[in-house]
């Protein structure tokens, strides 16, 4: 018999358009709004010279 209490959690996803705007996209990165989601999910990110998007050390980045 499992005796793990049951915790009511739920996965927090923030979805943001960044209009491909450097500027969005730093404030995002700099900033601690992402801190509180479980998963950030970027459209029309800043892409770099060969199509990488830019992200920290703690993100995962997944390109569709």
């Amino acid at each position: 018999m499992n005796t793990t209490p049951v915790t009511n959690q739920r996965l927090r996803i923030l979805q943001l358009n960044m209009n491909n705007s450097r500027y969005a996209h730093d404030d995002l990165l700099n900033g601690k709004l992402a801190d509180d989601w479980d998963v950030v999910v970027l459209q029309e990110p800043c892409l770099d010279r060969v199509g990488n998007t830019r992200a920290t050390a703690s993100w995962r980045v997944v390109y569709p």
